[in-house]
């Protein structure tokens, strides 16, 4: 069995998410959640781009959107694309990722669903992180 995990990404000022990418094996922040992060920080945000631009850059939230699943959908299985609509998949984690087109800034949020406090399972979700990038590479790094 899996570490199931599922990340919504969306313009910061909108209220829908774009996409619902499912992750069947390795959610956990200490393991996916870390190479999420770890590739978000590597972009700026443009809106806008000139081709002579040396930057690793992404022209808006769709944009980087595109980038994340071509990087991170490399074989048959292991990712899969949902329905946003589709909240309830099994997952153990939740990654939320709002991109602010206009100042660039990423934010990550994440929900840890069902969880063991003094041997006793608890079910029900709980925020386990919010922050930019960076601030999810120092905690769990």
């Amino acid at each position: 069995m899996g570490t199931r995990s599922l990340t919504f990404i969306k313009e910061k000022h909108d209220k829908e998410y774009s996409i619902n990418m499912y992750k069947q094996y390795d959610g956990y922040p200490k393991g996916y959640g870390l190479d999420l992060a770890k590739y978000l920080n590597k972009f700026t945000i443009v809106n806008g781009f000139s081709m002579s631009d040396e930057r690793i850059i992404a022209n808006g939230v769709s944009c980087l959107i595109a980038q994340l699943v071509a990087n991170f959908k490399q074989e048959t299985g292991g990712i899969y694309i949902y329905p946003t609509k589709d909240t309830d998949c099994g997952q153990n984690y939740e990654y939320h990722i709002s991109v602010d087109d206009n100042s660039g800034e990423i934010e990550i949020y994440v929900k840890e669903n069902g969880y063991v406090i003094d041997d006793k399972y608890i079910d029900e979700a709980r925020t386990i992180f919010k922050g930019s990038p960076t601030e999810f590479i120092k905690k769990y790094s």
